[in-house]
């Protein structure tokens, strides 16, 4: 298996690295940046999601910047395509001098615009979900290959639920994943028919069975969640997720649940190509009543619709298998 880790500069050490090592924070493009950051809980703005040695920056869900720190090298990437249009997916990179270059700083706002033309409705639920859920810690969790040829899945959020992470999986209600006319079945954990998500859930669980994975996985959002928490008290942020990083970062007890809820978006929640609530909830509607939300409850789902006006804070998931069968035997 390969190693799932989230470290950033040292930030995740019980001791708190030197001023001069963190240095690389005083460029002014990555200021600008982090000025943009909102915690979760908070509406508008950047999200940020620790990675192994680097930051995401998300904007309404969507992939803004890669932040890689160093003393020696530091450097912001963004897709070419929000920097000169198009559709490159290859990073355009910016590093030295260029991280402190006025004309780099007068062109983020525009660079950040672009990247949001890329978003979905998907994504801005999510960032929906971040704005009123100061409980949240990643966004597009990516677990390593857990076998050869086997692709990584990931997770749209990963949470904090007391002593408990736990992760989601955010859909729209028109989603085709949620819904199939067939019966869900699998040959050896290979998805046959029925629902993809059922398949996409049971191979969340697969990838946490595995030996050291749950303890590695409890490791890694320790560290992030002290990386998170130092970066927001040496830039002023404060909010109620502060204290949450904090107490999971001292948490020795903290565990993990497993089995990762589906949250279904019923209304628009934007988007370049809003489709409109009515679209969302028609479809919704009919998830209910040809048989698609009871046929996901019986694979022992864990499902969470929100429709406009709805509160959206993440309900208490519960550990339990998601079966391969709508019937009280496991797999």
């Amino acid at each position: 298996m390969s190693t799932f880790e989230r470290k950033l500069s040292g930030l995740e050490s019980v001791e708190m690295p030197s001023a001069d090592h963190l240095a690389w924070m005083d460029h002014k493009l990555i200021g600008a940046l982090f000025e943009r950051w909102s915690l979760p809980g908070q509406g508008g703005g950047l999200r940020i999601a620790v990675r192994n040695n680097y930051l995401n920056f998300y904007h309404k869900g969507q992939s803004v910047a890669k932040l890689t720190p160093g003393r020696d090298v530091c450097k912001v990437e963004l897709h070419q395509k929000y920097v000169s249009g198009g559709t490159d997916q290859k990073y355009h990179s910016i590093r030295g001098p260029e991280l402190n270059d006025a004309g780099n700083l007068s062109k983020l706002h525009r660079w950040i615009e672009n990247a949001v033309k890329f978003s979905n409705a998907e994504k801005t639920f999510v960032d929906d979900l971040v704005a009123r859920n100061p409980s949240i810690l990643d966004l597009e969790m990516g677990l390593p290959a857990y076998r050869k040829g086997q692709s990584a899945p990931r997770m749209d959020i990963v949470a904090l639920q007391g002593d408990d992470i736990v992760f989601w999986e955010a859909k729209c209600s028109d989603n085709p994943e949620l819904r199939a006319a067939t019966e869900y079945s699998e040959d050896g954990a290979v998805y046959v028919s029925g629902p993809k998500v059922i398949h996409q859930l049971r191979k969340y669980q697969t990838w946490l069975a595995q030996d050291g994975a749950r303890d590695t996985v409890i490791s890694a959002y320790r560290n992030s969640a002290r990386i998170l928490a130092r970066l927001a008290e040496k830039l002023g942020k404060s909010g109620q997720a502060v204290g949450i990083w904090r107490e999971a970062a001292d948490n020795a007890n903290l565990s993990l649940i497993s089995s990762p809820g589906i949250i279904i978006s019923n209304y628009c929640a934007g988007g370049p190509k809003p489709k409109g609530d009515c679209h969302y909830s028609a479809r919704a509607g009919a998830f209910a009543d040809n048989d698609h939300r009871s046929k996901l409850i019986g694979h022992n789902v864990q499902l969470q619709e929100i429709c406009r006006g709805d509160d959206p804070t993440l309900i208490v998931l519960e550990e339990r298998l998601v079966r391969d069968a709508r019937s009280g035997a496991s797999s």
